[in-house]
C-alpha cells in the first residue's frame, strides 16, 4: 500500500458515490411522482443506465494514458491508476446490480410493492 494508492482509493471513493447517486435520486424522484419502488427502480435502472456507463467509461478512457505510461513518475502513478481501474470495473457492476436491489430491500412499502 502506498501513498499513491490511497489517493487512488479516495478518487475512487469520490467517483463510485457520484455515480451511485445519479441512480438512488432518479429512484426517489420517481417514488414523488407516485410510482412503487418496485417501479421506481425498474424505470429509473432503464433510464439512467447510459449515465452510469458513460461517467465510468469517461473516467477509465482518461485513465487509460497514464496506465501505459512509461515516462518519468510513471511508476508512482501506477499504483494510483490500477486502484482506480479495477475499483471502477466494479464499482460499475456492483451499482447496475446490487444497488437496485438494496434500494427495494431498504424502501419497500408493504402495500406498495408490487412484484
Amino acid at each position: 500500500m502506498s501513498v499513491a494508492a490511497s489517493i487512488g482509493f479516495i478518487a475512487l471513493f469520490g467517483v463510485a458515490v457520484e455515480d451511485g447517486l445519479i441512480l438512488v435520486s432518479f429512484f426517489d424522484q420517481l417514488r414523488t411522482k407516485g410510482k412503487t419502488v418496485y417501479e421506481a427502480v425498474m424505470e429509473g435502472s432503464r433510464l439512467r443506465i447510459r449515465a452510469v456507463i458513460m461517467t465510468t467509461l469517461t473516467t477509465l478512457a482518461g485513465l487509460i494514458p497514464m496506465l501505459y505510461a512509461t515516462g518519468a513518475g510513471s511508476e508512482i502513478q501506477k499504483p494510483l491508476v490500477a486502484v482506480v481501474f479495477g475499483g471502477l470495473v466494479s464499482a460499475l457492476l456492483l451499482e447496475l446490480i446490487v444497488l437496485p436491489v438494496l434500494y427495494i430491500i431498504l424502501n419497500s412499502d408493504k402495500t406498495a410493492v408490487d412484484y
